[in-house]
């Protein structure tokens, strides 16, 4: 990498980020004190993530590590574009919250019973006891719950309540489609190019589908390391490198 391509690649991180700190700062102004689970909240949570990676992986391009700050910047690169996307989508908004502490919590504790099969059974009981009503809010929330009548949906709650298996099921099937349990993280219907597509259609520009095929994939190649990239960076000088992609 050479140092203006260096430098455009800060300049990037850097563009992003201030387009996200006007965003954070248009909500913060509008609520000071939002509640944990608005839009307001999730953003600017989003955005405190965003501008810390974005320091790290500014610093690291200035220093030469080129790889490792394009892995920092990929999840930078995410957080802004699901905020962009967050803040104009509501149920976008309910999916992200909802996520962790009902699928992503079952899936946490399956694996760490997988690896500790022997850990305190009153920690797990309380652990799953913590998912199963967090999941139940996420039903209703996200409009999961079944029933033409007030009676109807109460019983199906109900229901719900009393089947774990059935309640995890639901908010999968109808939630997080993409969520695989065990294998598959995922709270957005959409994978981040199609995100990027809307976020872009909305503010009526192409720059963060650019950054996607400029930065994101090539940084996600560096991640997976993928053998294309491995090995490609001299160790002496990490600015320079061994031979050039692979074409395409």
């Amino acid at each position: 990498m050479s140092n203006g391509e260096r430098g455009r690649a800060v300049a990037a991180v850097d563009g992003v980020l201030d387009f996200g700190k006007k965003l954070a700062q248009d909500h913060q102004h509008r609520m000071p004190a939002p509640s944990y689970d608005s839009a307001e909240a999730v953003i600017l949570t989003l955005f405190a993530a965003a501008h810390r990676g974005g320091g790290a992986a500014a610093e690291l391009l200035r220093r030469g590590w080129a790889d490792e700050a394009q892995v920092i910047g990929r999840s930078v690169f995410e957080h802004v574009v699901y905020a962009y996307l967050i803040a104009h989508d509501d149920q976008q908004r309910r999916l992200f919250v909802h996520y962790g502490p009902s699928l992503g919590r079952w899936d946490e504790i399956d694996a760490y019973l997988s690896v500790f099969p022997d850990a305190d059974q009153a920690q797990v009981a309380a652990a799953r006891s913590a998912a199963h009503r967090a999941s139940l809010r996420a039903v209703e929330a996200l409009e999961l719950v079944s029933g033409e009548t007030e009676e109807a949906r109460r019983a199906d709650l109900a229901a719900l309540a009393a089947d774990p298996e059935a309640l995890y099921t639901r908010l999968r099937k109808k939630g997080y489609p993409r969520h695989r349990r065990g294998r598959t993280r995922a709270w957005c219907p959409k994978n981040l190019y199609e995100v990027t597509q809307v976020v872009d259609g909305q503010r009526g520009t192409s720059t963060f589908l650019t950054l996607y095929r400029l930065l994101y994939a090539n940084a996600s190649r560096v991640a997976h390391s993928d053998p294309s990239t491995v090995g490609l960076v001299r160790a002496d000088d990490p600015t320079i490198l061994l031979i050039g992609p692979t074409p395409p």
